[in-house]
């Protein structure tokens, strides 16, 4: 945001966003749209006057994580510093797949290692795009539009847990 004291960030949809706040630019101005909380025409003209008096305007929106796989990455880091990953067969990580880990196990070179079976996959990328294009949908009712070839995707975390957003422009129709 290279102008924060002259734009407006938009925290797009009902997914909990404001806890960023306090990481972004102070200068710059914050509005919720097309929350879970009931907006009225008056709120609507008024976003809309603010990035009128602001300039510019970006767009904050959910980006897609694939928690199956960052649960996986855990436990197989887990079961490595058990010694689980190593031995006859890898029994034990065998057994667990089935229930509750819910995964495949792989074999190589002396170690096991749960991946992925290949319905409980999230295609990433995909969910980005159908987030993008619910949030366009939602900016229309401002007269406004994303700009998806602005977007991008930052990391944040709360704790341990990953909450990745997107980032994008956002442009008047």
């Amino acid at each position: 945001m290279p102008q924060p004291a002259r734009s407006l960030v938009l925290l797009v949809g009902d997914a909990p966003q404001s806890w960023r706040i306090p990481f972004l630019p102070a200068q710059a101005a914050y509005a919720s749209v097309a929350s879970n909380f009931p907006e009225s025409p008056a709120y609507a003209e008024r976003v809309r006057a603010l990035l009128a008096e602001r300039g510019q305007g970006y767009a904050l929106l959910p980006a897609t994580v694939d928690r199956n796989a960052e649960r996986l990455r855990r436990l197989n880091a887990l079961a490595a510093r058990l010694g689980l990953d190593r031995g006859p067969d890898c029994r034990l990580m065998r057994r667990l797949a089935r229930q509750p880990v819910r995964a495949a196990l792989v074999e190589q070179d002396g170690r096991c290692q749960w991946t992925m079976l290949p319905e409980r996959a999230i295609d990433i990328a995909a969910g980005d795009r159908a987030a993008r294009a619910l949030a366009d949908q939602q900016l229309a009712g401002y007269g406004l539009a994303l700009q998806p070839e602005t977007c991008a995707v930052y990391a944040s975390w709360v704790g341990q847990a990953r909450f990745p957003y997107q980032w994008c422009r956002v442009s008047r129709r």
